[in-house]
């Protein structure tokens, strides 16, 4: 992301948040360091920015808990950045490890959840959300990415703490993306400006972390996939899902797209730095409904692109085992050294690219399914 996007949530975070743990005793039903129902109104949100507006709902439409749910109402504009928030006081989540929440969007987007320290970092993390449909999203502290865009507040030690978060941020991303004024951006990212709406409905934040399929020793998750929520931004506008096609078997990202020539389809997404330090290569399993080419790019912190094209034949009962080490990555023309060499413990964002339509004149539909996503030492 460019550091004309950062500003924005600098901007509105600047002017004020969650997450960290341990489980209940046993036989006690937990209680929730925060617990936002709206039941009582506004529940100490505020709209940020130049078009937000927030309300309360008691459209059972819209709503997934309880009786009423907040209405977010924004704009998706050059210029404007707008954010629903709240504001919390130091230490009151210390022994936080989860947050989750319910959203519903009115077109097909990425939300945007960010959690701001009290003179520290401003951390990140992205769902995506399909229209008109509600969206349970799930969150544990691991996930949230610290922004290292220009302009972004300095971390003093570099990670989330928990005891300092002093504010809640939920937005939509395609409002900073519009905000680098370039028609291939937009279409990139199938930005949709104008006004628009999304509800969020029974926050909750937890004692006890949403759990994880463990992994040896040396291996970390890149995305265990076990959320109910996709945690990538989509590219293009590729119908992404999370399935899990046999009831026992694994849970894979889908991407139903329709490729044209000239118009990539993919998905990204941030990594936080300490989930790649000491790693000397990334794994995955992927399957294709029609034969294609994959585009595996890791972008590190310093701006520095590292390619490695895969092509895939067709069958989706077809799976192929990818594991990529450094020497199977070449830099990128775009990259600011074009003589760099890769570092992964500097990796910030990974993406996956169906680019078959860049090469030649394909106009096709395809099924992509992405799953096992690790890292390795």
């Amino acid at each position: 992301m460019k550091s004309n996007c950062a500003w924005g949530i600098a901007m509105v975070l600047s002017l004020a948040g969650i997450l960290v743990t341990s489980a209940p005793t046993e036989g006690q039903a937990e209680q929730p360091l925060l617990h936002h129902t709206f039941e009582d109104g506004m529940s100490g949100w505020m709209p940020m920015g130049t078009t937000a507006k927030l309300s309360i709902t008691n459209d059972l439409a819209y709503i997934k808990e309880s009786k009423h749910a907040l209405q977010f109402n924004y704009g998706i504009n050059k210029g404007e950045i707008n954010l629903a928030m709240t504001t919390i006081e130091p230490g009151t989540l210390a022994l936080g490890r989860s947050l989750s929440y319910w959203v519903r969007t009115d077109f097909a987007t990425t939300i945007l959840t960010a959690l701001q320290e009290k003179d520290g970092g401003r951390y990140l993390s992205f769902s995506n959300c399909p229209k008109d449909r509600s969206q349970k999203i799930e969150l544990n502290a691991k996930d949230f990415v610290l922004s290292q865009e220009p302009g972004d507040p300095v971390d003093p030690n570099g990670k989330l703490d928990m005891d300092q978060v002093t504010a809640i941020g939920i937005g939509d991303l395609g409002q900073l993306f519009i905000q680098i004024d370039k028609p291939e951006i937009n279409q990139f990212f199938n930005i949709q400006p104008g006004n628009h709406v999304m509800y969020i409905d029974d926050l909750l934040v937890s004692r006890t972390a949403f759990a994880e399929t463990a992994l040896p020793a040396g291996q970390i998750w890149l995305d265990s996939l076990v959320h109910p929520q996709v945690s990538w931004i989509a590219i293009g506008n590729p119908n992404v899902s999370a399935v899990q096609p046999d009831l026992k078997g694994p849970h894979m990202l889908q991407l139903v797209y329709h490729l044209s020539k000239g118009k990539p389809m993919g998905i990204m997404k941030n990594v936080p730095r300490e989930h790649l330090k000491d790693i000397k290569q990334v794994t995955f399993k992927v399957a294709t409904d029609k034969a294609t080419t994959l585009f595996v790019q890791l972008e590190t912190r310093d701006g520095n692109k590292f390619n490695a094209p895969l092509s895939l034949d067709a069958g989706l009962d077809k799976p192929r085992d990818i594991t990529l080490k450094y020497g199977d990555f070449t830099v990128g023309q775009d990259s600011k050294d074009p003589n760099a060499s890769l570092d992964m413990s500097k990796v910030k964002t990974m993406m996956l690219v169906d680019i078959s339509s860049m090469q030649e004149d394909k106009t096709v539909d395809n099924t992509l399914r992405v799953w096992d996503l690790k890292a390795a030492k």
